[in-house]
């Protein structure tokens, strides 16, 4: 039986196709001589094989079949035309139009799927790049102007101008200004907003309250505690109303419910408020409110951050409030007599109708009544401020000045359990003041009254060592004055420069940055004072600026005045190291 041998031939990878990939190859049947064929000897009468033309697909698939039924019936006609059948079936072969045989596959079929399945790979391979060229002529049914329209398509959206996109806005909640309302608008359109959460967004708050109406501008109001309230200003009253009467859920921010209030002016708070003073660095909110309760609702406390004057300001709900408030002053809050004044209330202090009463007893607080009583009886009194400071226990004023030397009659008595020792009230002002300096000190005030009177009418004069304060009644005398500049007076020149508390201060915490501030307790090697070197000892002796000093803290000066090292001299591997003795000094 005749044997077919096939081998295989690479096929030319397709141009277009991917790289450094293996394709089918496109088998072309090579007959052989089978193996019992080589084994007969050639017939003599054997016929050289006629050349015929190509035959078309319908004589080729005939004789094939014909052949084909041959085979399967064994004849003998078959083995003694072998070499014709050969020569036939080699040509049909090479034209690759018969039909394959029972469980075989064609030449062209084989071609077919080796083409279809290498273009699906191109176009998958062309998805995942994003590329949309065509992958060739191999699997492609479309002509080249479909593969042109579709290419232009494509590249169409690439000639629109590329803008960047703008923020679309969140929720449709619509930007508004934080800052200071403007007077112009009306009361009504304002709104009062407390209890804030500690932490939230703008837009959040904006978001809120723009569903009553639309918002003109938020302004922020900073609490003495740290928090922060804020005031809405609407576009209409009819926002206003409608956020003053919304309900409690409509007005909830981060989980916390907010309090919604009418605005009010500054004077309004004020007329509402009360100060409490002398109360205890420990006191609570709580106690307040226990404690003032029974005169009327309160609207809320507020605490000074001084620690050394602690303050408490009442805020009650009516001014009806404030009247019963003010005669609980001088009552007693735990163990301290507390002081309540209106904030609107302020008794201006003069030089002439003033006293201080110096804190010679280290009061923590002390009875108003018992201070009015002593005082009470050299003339009429308009206020009496309790202070309880470190030296000032309260200032004294009168009505007129004649009350005021007559109670100088008190000073150095001791009445009841207060020692009273006075002091003149004096008001640095500026206005209608120079400062006179390079004074010696046998200068007296006398003398001083003798060189300016020519000046212009004096109204007092205070001695301060080798200064002097000089006011003057009229302008024309405070102008007059600078005319002495350079003046000798007790033989030596004077300087005359207007008086000025600003600079006084400012050159004050020059000298001394601890100037007006709580005293630090001493430290770990006590407290730093002058001395050689700098300024205060340091931890083994004196230390601070200077040559070989220390200019920090104490606590940091761990080697004050340490010379420097007497690095020895260089020497040889080997050698003896020698030292030089410093010389003693006499």
């Amino acid at each position: 039986m005749v044997q077919k041998k096939v081998t295989a031939t690479k096929v030319r990878k397709p141009a277009n196709g991917p790289k450094n990939k293996k394709t089918f190859l496109k088998s072309v049947l090579e007959t052989e001589v089978a193996i019992g064929a080589s084994k007969l000897s050639p017939k003599k009468n054997k016929k050289p094989p006629i050349q015929q033309a190509a035959a078309s697909d319908e004589d080729s698939d005939a004789s094939e079949n014909a052949e084909l039924s041959n085979v399967d019936e064994g004849s003998n006609s078959e083995a003694e035309n072998q070499n014709e059948d050969e020569s036939s079936e080699d040509e049909s072969d090479l034209n690759d139009d018969d039909e394959p045989e029972p469980g075989e596959v064609s030449l062209a079929d084989q071609s077919k799927l080796h083409d279809e399945a290498e273009f699906s790979d191109e176009e998958e391979e062309n998805n995942l790049q994003g590329e949309s060229e065509s992958s060739g002529d191999e699997g492609n049914d479309k002509p080249e102007g479909d593969d042109d329209s579709n290419d232009d398509d494509d590249d169409a959206p690439e000639e629109v101008a590329i803008t960047k996109e703008k923020p679309s806005k969140i929720g449709g909640i619509p930007k508004i200004t934080v800052g200071k309302i403007p007077a112009d608008i009306p009361q009504n359109q304002i709104i009062f907003v407390s209890q804030l959460p500690h932490e939230y967004k703008h837009n959040e708050l904006v978001g809120v309250f723009s569903k009553f109406g639309p918002i003109k501008i938020v302004g922020r109001v900073k609490t003495t505690a740290g928090g922060s309230n804020v005031r809405i200003a609407f576009q209409t009253a009819d926002a206003a109303g409608a956020a003053l009467n919304a309900n409690v859920k409509a007005l909830t921010l981060n989980g916390q419910n907010l309090k919604v209030a009418p605005a009010t002016s500054k004077e309004t708070f004020m007329k509402r408020t009360v100060v409490v003073s002398l109360i205890k660095a420990e006191t609570t909110e709580d106690e307040l409110k226990a404690h003032f309760k029974k005169v009327g609702p309160i609207d809320c406390i507020n605490f000074t951050k001084n620690t050394d004057k602690l303050r408490a300001y009442i805020r009650f709900e009516s001014e009806d409030s404030v009247a019963p408030a003010l005669k609980l002053n001088g009552s007693q809050l735990g163990s301290r007599f507390i002081t309540v004044r209106s904030i609107m209330t302020k008794i201006p202090k003069s030089n002439d109708c003033t006293l201080i009463l110096n804190n010679t007893g280290k009061h923590e607080s002390f009875k108003t009544a018992t201070i009015e009583k002593i005082f009470k009886k050299y003339g009429e009194l308009l206020d009496v401020e309790v202070i309880c400071t470190s030296s000032t226990l309260a200032f004294i004023t009168y009505k007129n000045a004649g009350s005021t030397q007559k109670a100088w009659e008190l000073n150095g008595k001791t009445v009841g359990d207060l020692t009273v020792e006075l002091r003149s009230f004096y008001v640095n002002s500026c206005p209608l003041q120079i400062l006179v300096t390079n004074l010696t000190q046998e200068v007296s005030e006398s003398e001083l009254r003798e060189l300016f009177k020519a000046s212009g009418e004096i109204e007092n004069i205070n001695m301060f060592g080798r200064r002097a304060v000089i006011k003057f009644e009229t302008t024309e005398g405070f102008c007059n004055s600078f005319l002495l500049n350079e003046a000798k007076l007790g033989g030596k020149p004077i300087f005359i420069e207007p008086n000025s508390i600003v600079k006084h201060k400012t050159l004050l915490q020059f000298k001394n940055p601890n100037f007006g501030r709580k005293p630090v307790a001493a430290g770990r090697f006590g407290p730093r004072g002058k001395g050689p070197g700098g300024k205060g000892p340091g931890r083994n002796g004196p230390g601070g600026k200077g040559p070989g000093g220390f200019s920090g803290p104490a606590k940091y000066d761990r080697f004050p005045n340490k010379k420097p090292f007497n690095k020895r001299s260089a020497q040889e591997n080997g050698s003896t190291p020698q030292f030089n003795k410093r010389a003693k000094k006499a």
